[in-house]
């Protein structure tokens, strides 16, 4: 996806960040084509261990193995010729989700759409080392770096999370409630597809909760974010028949509310891994 297709705003530091994420992302392509032929040969060694136990039992003769083999071989050989395709395409679907897609969030529904904080949350993918850190700060500003430097110290420790994010300043509240709302507008957009398959989504036993965990921690720090993220989350358990749907009271305080209204407690939490965290 190019600049000018993604929605966001004509500007140019969201421009060069949008640019540097995506490039960022690309830059992974030989570690995921890595995994991605680990993966490859994982099937490849499994079909022919099975295939020379059968074999061995006498239950495959020399010619069928012999075939069957020769047909493996080409459909290894296949794969491994898609994988720069593949992974191509993985790296910007996974660009998309989590970077563009909770840009167009904080741009379209924040208090604060600044092109600053815009350009924070696509760097936000783009730091995993000190490095990393120092090539963004650098073409950047301290400023937008160490706000990608506290979403991404967030992320990093789950056993802290909950401290982490009590403790995060305004901004970095912003970026993650995007992230979320991000996460679960993409159900949404799944289970249109669904729909098509006869499928339907659900969401893991415990995962209601644990959004809502992080929800609470992140309410009040943008009331626009506030407004769309109850929304998208209650929508999002429409199209998963789930039992729980996300209240504000009359003082404005998140509430989890199951069935006839029973309010929930919410279970410890952990980062929420919905809607496009894997690559493949």
């Amino acid at each position: 996806m190019r600049f000018q297709e993604s929605g966001l705003q004509n500007d140019k530091l969201v421009e060069d960040a949008f640019n540097y994420g995506a490039a960022y992302a690309q830059s992974l392509s030989s570690e995921a084509m890595m995994n991605f032929k680990q993966q490859i040969d994982a099937y490849y060694a499994q079909n022919l261990q099975a295939m020379t136990a059968a074999k061995n039992a006498q239950k495959l003769t020399e010619a069928d193995f012999t075939r069957e083999k020769t047909e493996l071989d080409r459909v290894r050989a296949a794969q491994m010729g898609m994988g720069p395709r593949v992974v191509a395409d993985a790296l910007n679907d996974r660009f998309t989700k989590q970077s563009i897609a909770p840009a167009m969030e904080i741009q379209s529904y924040s208090d604060k759409a600044s092109p600053e904080l815009i350009a924070a949350v696509l760097l936000a993918g783009c730091v995993r080392s000190p490095v990393d850190y120092k090539n963004v700060a650098e073409k950047f500003g301290d400023t937008i770096a160490n706000l990608v430097a506290e979403v991404v110290h967030i992320n990093a420790y789950p056993g802290a999370r909950e401290a982490n994010l009590a403790a995060a300043s305004g901004d970095a509240k912003r970026v993650n409630m995007a992230i979320l709302t991000a996460s679960l507008e993409s159900i949404v957009g799944q289970s249109q597809k669904q729909l098509q398959t006869g499928q339907k989504l659900a969401f893991p036993p415990g995962q209601e909760e644990s959004l809502f965990a992080n929800a609470k921690l992140l309410w009040g720090a943008d009331k626009k974010l506030d407004k769309r993220l109850l929304d998208t989350f209650n929508r999002a358990a429409q199209v998963t028949s789930s039992v729980f749907r996300m209240e504000a009271d009359a003082k404005g305080t998140l509430e989890l509310v199951k069935g006839g209204g029973q309010q929930i407690k919410p279970r410890p939490i952990g980062r929420p891994k919905i809607g496009g965290d894997e690559v493949f």
